[in-house]
């Protein structure tokens, strides 16, 4: 055995792991100081710690959320399981000028309206290619979505009639909401209204009107957790 050096003393590592690190539960004494240390990892990317967070929150590191908490992504918790393990959030702001796309084109398999479909919903619509009707060029809302990113987090999606309403009705009630006076795009689409309109929701006052595809308007994205 090597002597130690007069004067030496002995430094803790510092703290690292990954998405696949693997720590034997005998050597933890304190759970709650192993969790904030899995929580503190240095060296990942922005989507290696977003997948580092998502794995933790399977386990027995989960967060419990309540809404309006700041959600694994950096937006605001809106709903969650009844245990507070998993739930939805919004996007921390708003993509803005985006059209829907499809204009008169009829669109029959996006129809869902319940809390659960939005993501089912835009991934239907991701299927059709929309394309802007703009002769400049225009982003389309689900482009925009399915290209969105927040700290290394994109599974986003375009809320449905129900989870719209939901998260305005609650980060609005909390004081965390942020929504402009504008109309927001909504992934749901009813074939009855013909291939010109599709339904939106005023972020003034939470009312739910027809908005013609071809015009501008913001979305904010959500994610399930």
């Amino acid at each position: 055995m090597l002597a130690k050096a007069e004067g030496v003393v002995d430094i803790p590592p510092l703290f690292a792991a990954d998405s696949k690190t693997n720590i034997s539960d005998e050597f933890i004494e304190d759970e709650s100081e192993y969790c904030s240390k899995m929580r503190s990892v240095y060296g990942l990317t922005k989507v290696g710690r977003a997948e580092h967070l998502s794995a933790l929150q399977e386990g027995k590191c989960a967060i419990t959320y309540k809404v309006g908490d700041r959600g694994p992504a950096g937006g605001r918790v809106f709903h969650t399981t009844e245990d507070g393990i998993h739930g939805l959030e919004s996007a921390p702001n708003d993509i803005q000028e985006l059209e829907w796309g499809c204009h008169n084109i009829q669109i029959n398999d996006a129809s869902g309206v319940k809390i659960g479909d939005g993501k089912s919903n835009t991934e239907t619509l991701a299927t059709l290619n929309c394309t802007s009707v703009s002769s400049w060029g225009g982003r389309t809302v689900v482009d925009a979505v399915q290209n969105h990113e927040v700290n290394g987090f994109s599974d986003w999606f375009i809320p449905s009639r129900d989870e719209m309403i939901h998260m305005y009705t609650v980060l609005t009630s909390k004081g965390v909401g942020n929504f402009a006076n504008t109309l927001y795009w909504i992934s749901t689409v009813s074939p009855d209204f013909g291939s010109r309109w599709t339904l939106m929701l005023n972020g003034g006052n939470g009312s739910l009107l027809w908005g013609e595809r071809s015009i501008r308007k913001p979305v904010r994205p959500i994610r399930s957790f």
